[in-house]
């Protein structure tokens, strides 16, 4: 009667398991989908929706990719405004654990990739300057080559 038993509770654990894996899978693959499915691509190593656009207007201007733009360390929104004089560039836009290169505020770089995390909101840059590529935040890149503003760090 206990072997009865006990075979019985092992194959509700195995459908219980089985239907939970199932629910989840699903619902991992509608969560975060927006637009357009085939401009939008669910990252395997995150919950991030991939797009890569033509062009992204920001409040910092038109980026086009690929393109061109400029490293923006300006913060226009801190009391008093100030700028980030070095901008560090990652080797992921997921999990940012190793810093590529710093790019001066005010360069000139490359543009390769636009990623949209739906999690933060906000898109981050594949960039190339010289002989390095890595991930910058949009909030970091701008149409136009800007003056520094307030104090410099």
């Amino acid at each position: 009667m206990k072997e009865n038993n006990y075979a019985k509770n092992i194959y509700l654990f195995i459908i219980i398991t089985f239907s939970l894996l199932v629910f989840s899978c699903d619902r991992n693959t509608k969560q975060g989908e927006v637009g357009n499915k085939n401009d939008f691509k669910k990252d395997s190593m995150s919950k991030v929706v991939r797009q890569t656009p033509k062009d992204i207007s920001l409040p910092k201007g038109l980026i086009k990719i690929p393109g061109y733009a400029f490293i923006d360390g300006r913060d226009l929104q801190a009391k008093p405004p100030l700028t980030i004089s070095s901008i560090n560039v990652w080797d992921s836009y997921i999990y940012k654990r190793k810093v590529v290169c710093k790019i001066s505020h005010g360069t000139e770089i490359r543009i390769l990739d636009a990623v949209y995390e739906s999690e933060e909101g906000r898109y981050y840059i594949k960039v190339k300057y010289d002989n390095y590529e890595g991930w910058v935040s949009v909030s970091f890149i701008s149409s136009k080559k800007m003056k520094p503003v307030g104090d410099i760090f």
